[in-house]
């Protein structure tokens, strides 16, 4: 009775594809993301393509991203379903001049959808950077 037992769980297991994943697993999220990059500058709400290249090691995912509109910059986040992190930004103001900001970020990961928002960056005479930056974004 023990043995027909312990085959019955055996074949249990392999038929639900062995043992469980760990429910800590990270996601994975290296790849290539497109979607919108939306923001308010000047009274207005701007929407704009973006894409973003992630590259993940263990827990963490870093990633390059850049706008059509020729803005860049990189995010580091935790590879979980809620992310926050660091993110740069880098843009070239109306004397044409480079700016650089820095600021964090908060949202949710799904291995298919990423989406984030991003705390204001500061602001500057030369640099002054648009507000309620989110970004939605597909894999």
């Amino acid at each position: 009775m023990r043995r027909l037992l312990a085959l019955s769980l055996l074949f249990a297991a392999s038929a639900c594809g062995g043992s469980p994943s760990s429910p800590n697993s990270p996601l994975s999220l290296s790849g290539t993301w497109t979607g919108r990059f939306e923001y308010q500058t000047a009274g207005a709400n701007v929407s704009d393509d973006v894409t973003m290249a992630v590259i993940q090691s263990s827990t963490t995912a870093t990633g390059n991203w850049s706008a059509a509109g020729q803005t860049t910059g990189t995010v580091t986040f935790s590879a979980a379903p809620t992310i926050s992190g660091g993110f740069t930004i880098t843009q070239t103001n109306i004397a044409s001049a480079a700016c650089t900001g820095s600021s964090t970020i908060t949202g949710t990961a799904t291995a298919t959808d990423l989406v984030f928002t991003v705390a204001n960056v500061t602001q500057t005479a030369a640099c002054p950077w648009a507000t309620a930056m989110k970004f939605t974004l597909h894999k």
